[in-house]
């Protein structure tokens, strides 16, 4: 039985219609402790956009190759010595064999059990859709950031799936947080959903004066930034001396500026937290 699948035959954002397909592959008999999953929500995260352009690591580069490390499905055949899930069952997986070009992107996917996680019945589809990449990066960002409770980290793009993540996370800690948006309505919204301490409008308020008025005047003890771009001399202005900006993506573009000053002479560190 044939099934659609989205199949990426070239590296690029340029012309993607041209270079992502819809295509038809046969669905097969699970083997010996595989699984086929019948996907039903598929995400689209940032690694997948990296992926689709030849950037990311963590995709292979062998083609053609199917994206997609996010999604959820239900159970529809067993392989031999399969006894820890049952046809009908919601699952999720730790990234649907998206480094080997046969991720969530279609509508059938077969692979080994141990990659596969059942989902609770309190668990939504949507919710489980999104198990992977967001909350795997959230833990991995809060525990290099190592703020400690009742300090304050930065986190860029607050209004963003993985940022109200991340604010959620730190609360659960202890730690303050300080959001960014770039517009002045979605103040309001960001602190009623995600209960951020504080947010800074870029696009209108000076970063630097309003961490420091807000941190007493001692900036924030880490950044979490998924912009880069412009926004990347002021956050060094935002952190304290020996603080550490933690970079994860590149919503404002592929590069960014930083502050040699702030870097030499008051010990800011820009690592980036690549996931691979």
């Amino acid at each position: 039985m044939a099934y659609n699948a989205v199949e990426l035959n070239a590296f690029s954002l340029n012309d993607l219609t041209s270079r992502a397909k819809i295509v038809q592959r046969q669905r097969r008999d699970p083997g010996a402790g595989e699984v086929e999953v019948q996907i039903k929500y598929a995400g689209v995260n940032p690694s997948d956009i990296f992926s689709v352009n030849g950037d990311y690591p963590g995709f292979t580069k062998q083609l053609p190759a199917v994206p997609g490390f996010d999604g959820m499905g239900v159970v529809t055949k067993l392989g031999p010595s399969v006894i820890d899930f049952q046809e009908g069952q919601r699952v999720t997986s730790l990234g649907w064999l998206g480094n080997k070009g046969n991720g969530s992107w279609q509508q059938y996917v077969t692979l080994p059990q141990e990659l596969l996680v059942a989902l609770p019945d309190n668990i939504s589809d949507e919710a489980g859709a999104q198990f992977f990449i967001n909350p795997v990066t959230v833990v991995g960002l809060l525990e290099v950031a190592n703020v400690a409770a009742g300090d304050w980290v930065l986190i860029t793009a607050a209004g963003s799936t993985l940022s109200r993540m991340l604010i959620a996370a730190a609360r659960a800690q202890g730690i303050k947080t300080i959001g960014t948006v770039r517009r002045a309505d979605a103040v309001d919204e960001v602190k009623s959903s995600t209960g951020c301490d504080e947010v800074v409008v870029t696009s209108t308020q000076n970063l630097v004066e309003q961490v420091h008025a807000i941190t007493g005047g001692r900036g924030a003890a880490s950044v979490l930034d998924s912009i880069g771009g412009d926004l990347s001399e002021a956050l060094a202005g935002a952190v304290r001396d020996g603080g550490t900006i933690w970079l994860y993506g590149v919503m404002g573009g592929p590069t960014f500026t930083g502050s040699g000053i702030a870097t030499l002479f008051r010990c800011v560190g820009r690592p980036a937290a690549a996931v691979k």
